[in-house]
């Protein structure tokens, strides 16, 4: 009976689960702080949290440089919205260790001088083999490095994360990056993800949230406690160092530009929908995605929108300057 629920499950085996690592993984002690829109403050916030860290162990005699781990879902996401925080803990002199499955930008993260341990992190379907598998290798993972620091991004990493994190007293920072489709969606699912949520990140040093609905949203399911620390960041912010501005286009048709990864929550059957709309009425007109397709449902959309001639689909881009430097229009 428990086969044809497999969230139900999922969460009689992370149960099983949680009992054993309890009494089998020991780690260090972390304080971190928080993630701003400009990310020259953010790694100042970092620093700052560093030092809190530094004190703690000069009271009680460990020297040397900090470990800090950090959870996120792949090497992608690392590299374009986690760079410049694991490029200033480095030139502090700190080792970074980043848990994640390997996708892109592999080489990019290992020439900054950080060490990648692969993890496969299944981010869409809950499938309970592999999310119980997923918490064990945490555990195991968090163990042998006995990190300093403990940094989770995304639901999966900060659900099991955390809970490991607050089982074996472990002080982390939550980053909550959205809110993901088992927590938009009312139903017995929401509410198994709830408990799972309220209970990984009830002991966190600090919540991070993106933007004012996620927080509110947390605070109405009262997923935080009443005196936990949050800080409300307007976005992961742009490195203008690095993404200097570019010129408007000047072409005739005018191009638009959609950028994620393709699921209903995202927005992409609004923006599909208003590119059939328009270009029926209008014909200097290019609508263009750009983004990983992992559902096969999607993926056929896609396919017979493009065959219509009302999209361009280009995949998944490591490169996305040249679609950046067309667009007139990005959504």
């Amino acid at each position: 009976m428990l086969a044809s629920h497999p969230v139900i499950l999922s969460l009689v085996v992370l149960g099983i689960a949680f009992l054993i690592i309890t009494g089998a993984v020991a780690l260090g002690t972390v304080i971190l702080s928080g993630r701003t829109r400009d990310w020259e403050k953010e790694n100042e916030l970092q620093m700052k949290a560093l030092k809190e860290i530094q004190e703690r162990r000069k009271k009680k005699n460990r020297e040397g440089p900090l470990k800090v781990i950090i959870l996120v879902n792949d090497t992608t996401f690392a590299y374009n919205l986690r760079r410049e925080i694991v490029q200033k803990l480095i030139q502090q002199g700190n080792d970074v260790i980043i848990v994640c499955q390997f996708l892109n930008f592999v080489p990019e993260l290992r020439a900054l001088g950080c060490q990648l341990i692969p993890i496969p992190v299944p981010r869409r379907r809950t499938n309970p083999f592999q999310d119980a598998a997923l918490f064990f290798r945490f555990g195991r993972i968090l163990k042998t490095e006995n990190p300093d620091i403990v940094l989770t991004n995304n639901i999966k990493p900060n659900v099991y994360g955390g809970i490991l994190c607050r089982l074996t007293k472990t002080p982390y920072i939550t980053n909550v990056t959205g809110l993901g489709t088992p927590l938009v969606h009312s139903g017995w699912l929401q509410k198994i993800t709830l408990r799972l949520y309220r209970f990984g990140i009830s002991r966190a040093s600090c919540v991070l949230f993106q933007n004012e609905e996620n927080e509110t949203f947390f605070r109405r399911f009262h997923l935080l406690q009443p005196s936990q620390r949050t800080r409300l960041l307007p976005g992961s912010g742009v490195n203008l160092e690095i993404r200097q501005p570019l010129p408007y286009p000047k072409e005739d048709t005018v191009h638009f530009l959609f950028i994620a990864r393709m699921m209903r929550e995202k927005g992409v059957d609004i923006y599909l929908d208003a590119a059939r709309e328009i270009s029926k009425h209008h014909t200097h007109v290019c609508f263009h995605i750009c983004g990983v397709c992992d559902d096969p449902k999607y993926l056929k959309i896609l396919q017979e929108a493009q065959n219509a001639e009302s999209i361009l689909y280009h995949g998944e881009q490591t490169d996305l300057v040249p679609f950046y430097r067309m667009a007139h229009c990005i959504v």
